[in-house]
């Protein structure tokens, strides 16, 4: 069993995520939800803009990695409308870098 994190230092920790057809972090497209760290495990959510995505096994695997010190269970729940557009309009902006 790990230490304890404060989320806010978790969530600079999944900045290192390059989301992989962007030149943008996962933190920064708005992809990741509320973190809890439990004792014995931490709980990210990760939003998707739409339920199949191409990547979302890749995304979840390299959160799994990169806190690979920690039982780390990831969840996925749907962006809300606001959260989709912001979403779009920044990988419109950084597609393919």
């Amino acid at each position: 069993m790990g230490e304890r994190s404060d989320p806010g230092n978790i969530k600079e920790i999944l900045r290192q995520i390059k989301h992989p057809e962007m030149d943008l972090d996962i933190v920064d497209l708005g992809m990741i939800g509320k973190i809890r760290d439990h004792p014995d495990k931490i709980t990210i959510v990760l939003r998707l803009p739409f339920r199949r995505i191409p990547m979302k096994r890749a995304i979840m695997e390299r959160i799994e990695n990169i806190l690979s010190d920690r039982v780390v269970e990831v969840k996925t729940c749907l962006m809300n409308k606001d959260q989709k557009s912001r979403f779009f309009i920044l990988a419109g902006e950084h597609w393919g870098r």
